[in-house]
């Protein structure tokens, strides 16, 4: 229990980090910030159901793409401010970092088992992104009057 509570705290701080980074203003700071700890948590709900590290990056990144949109209608402010810094948490740094440590040290076992789950991961954010994305398209747009 206390290291899922200190993965979602740094998923906070990470999501924070970023989020002065790119200079997020005063009222997409918060949003985003806890968008990256909520996608985390996403995550880590599925990723402990033993669904697998490609369809747990789905979810979250999925859900991390309709946080930011709901939160950028909600702020009106645009959504890419939100989804960047929420998605921050579920980049596959470590394993891309292990790859290519792995491929220095010509250990080719273990740079094809971390190849795997880094390309799982980057796949997996840009298709739960794009599922996402690809409904909210085919949902009918209100009109203005």
């Amino acid at each position: 229990m206390e290291t899922i509570i200190i993965q979602l705290l740094s998923a906070f701080v990470g999501s924070l980090g970023f989020a002065l980074l790119f200079n997020n203003d005063k009222k997409t700071m918060l949003p985003a910030t806890f968008g990256g700890m909520f996608g985390w948590a996403v995550y880590l709900v599925f990723e402990t159901t033993d669904i697998g590290v490609f369809l747990a990056t789905i979810a979250a990144a999925a859900f991390c793409q309709l946080y930011s949109e709901v939160f950028s209608r909600v702020l009106k402010t645009p959504k890419t401010s939100i989804y960047i810094t929420s998605i921050v948490p579920l980049v596959p740094g470590g394993s891309l970092y292990r790859t290519m440590y792995s491929a220095a040290n010509s250990d080719w076992a273990m740079f094809r088992a971390y190849g795997a789950t880094t390309l799982k991961v980057a796949f997996g954010i840009g298709i739960g992104a794009s599922f996402v994305a690809a409904i909210l398209l085919l949902l009918p747009k209100k009109k203005k009057v």
